[in-house]
């Protein structure tokens, strides 16, 4: 599983049926994880369908956050999806998510930021979707700044200061 994901330029499409099988099967969540990375590499719908089940569905944070990682480019119906699991318990699933939206942003409308903002229920996650969301639109650079003065941890408060940075 290790090799497959690991392996650069491996051409995995015509083995997607054989990946998906594995990852459904697959009880070892340490094992899981490598085979739903791997397929990250090909590039077929089913896939992406496949992903977005197993990240909303998988009971194993690892593997769920592993599929969000895997994840292409999003449509429409695909982005609505993963932001709801901004939500997520698992904070390192939130933050898979947050990073998808990173490589994604410009595809995400000011809207989907907005609401994903109630979604969160971390305050470093919540900081980083608004990063993206003030790289768009800097109407809501009030509510950064109130965010970060009401924030305790010192990790949020530098969250939302590193969000801030990008209003001049």
């Amino acid at each position: 599983a290790h090799y497959l994901y690991r392996t650069r330029g491996l051409n995995l499409d015509a083995y997607a049926a054989q990946l998906i099988q594995a990852a459904q099967n697959e009880a070892d969540p340490l094992v899981a994880s490598p085979l739903v990375l791997a397929l990250a590499k090909v590039k077929t719908p089913s896939v992406q369908t496949f992903l977005l089940s197993l990240a909303a569905g998988q009971k194993d944070e690892r593997v769920r956050g592993s599929a969000i990682r895997s994840l292409q480019a999003p449509s429409t119906p695909e982005r609505s999806a993963v932001l709801a699991l901004l939500g997520d318990q698992s904070h390192q699933v939130a933050a898979a998510v947050t990073a998808y939206i990173n490589r994604h942003t410009a595809l995400f409308t000011v809207e989907e930021l907005v609401a994903a903002v109630a979604e969160c229920n971390n305050e470093l996650v919540r900081a980083s979707v608004y990063q993206n969301l003030l790289s768009q639109d800097q109407s809501q650079v009030d509510e950064v700044r109130q965010a970060y003065e009401s924030a305790q941890e010192p990790y949020a408060k530098a969250a939302y200061l590193r969000a801030l940075a990008i209003v001049p």
